[in-house]
């Protein structure tokens, strides 16, 4: 795919499109988490399943999975962003995907991967793990951090009148979801959202709702520094720089 891509047999939109139904199959499935293998995971012994989870952890996979996710990495494109925050979530719930070997064979494998088809990406490649890795673990932290909060508090943190299409939100017992279209909270009583990693629109209270960006503002006992990565994976994507403590 990444090699169609490159040589222009796939436009960028149906590149995205693509991964994201391929890792829908994969690891996300209908849930978010039970696609093929984490299902097949489940279904083993503890021993089995942490020597399978062995065998999959390499350095040639993780630096596989960077190059397929650096392809059209950001941009400010509404599919864009979501397969920026699908790629987080993989890095948060299977960690032996972005972390496999150690990181001078990762660094190695990289390399390899560059010369063979992305000579001119070298050290873009090698800057995507890094932030992939960051964006991983902030995604973790962040939901723990919010998993037992209750939704009315959580939306409270915010009194914007307007959410935009595009813009990432968390939903309580249903973790990140994307705007699907432009709502007024005050004209509009519910709001379309899509999970970042499927495609399945929901409708929710429209007051309900949490933007993340106001999140960050917030006290919920997460990290200047997690704050600071969840912001730059958001702002990232329009190209805008700034801080979170701002």
């Amino acid at each position: 795919m990444i090699f169609a891509r490159i040589k222009g047999g796939l436009s960028p939109a149906d590149y995205r499109s693509q991964t994201m139904a391929m890792w829908k199959v994969l690891f996300f499935g209908e849930t978010g988490n039970d696609g093929v293998v984490p299902r097949h995971l489940k279904t083993l012994p503890e021993p089995e399943r942490i020597a399978a989870i062995g065998k999959l952890r390499s350095a040639k996979l993780t630096a596989a999975m960077a190059a397929w996710c650096m392809i059209d990495w950001a941009n400010a494109e509404n599919d864009a962003q979501r397969f920026r925050f699908a790629a987080a979530e993989l890095a948060s719930r299977h960690r032996w995907l972005s972390e496999g070997g150690d990181r001078d064979a990762v660094l190695w494998e990289l390399d390899r991967n560059a010369r063979k088809l992305l000579s001119d990406d070298r050290d873009k490649l090698m800057s995507v793990w890094h932030r992939w890795l960051r964006d991983g673990h902030a995604v973790e932290t962040f939901r723990e951090a919010l998993s037992g909060a209750d939704q009315r508090r959580i939306a409270g943190t915010s009194s914007r009148k307007v959410l935009r299409e595009g813009e990432l939100v968390w939903q309580a017992k249903m973790g990140f979801r994307v705007v699907a279209t432009d709502c007024h909270r005050a004209i509009s009583r519910n709001v379309s959202l899509m999970p970042v990693d499927r495609e399945k629109l929901i409708k929710v209270r429209s007051g309900f709702v949490a933007p993340v960006s106001d999140l960050l503002k917030a006290e919920f006992g997460i990290s200047d520094n997690v704050k600071q990565q969840i912001f730059d994976l958001i702002n990232a994507l329009d190209e805008w720089q700034g801080s979170a403590s701002n």
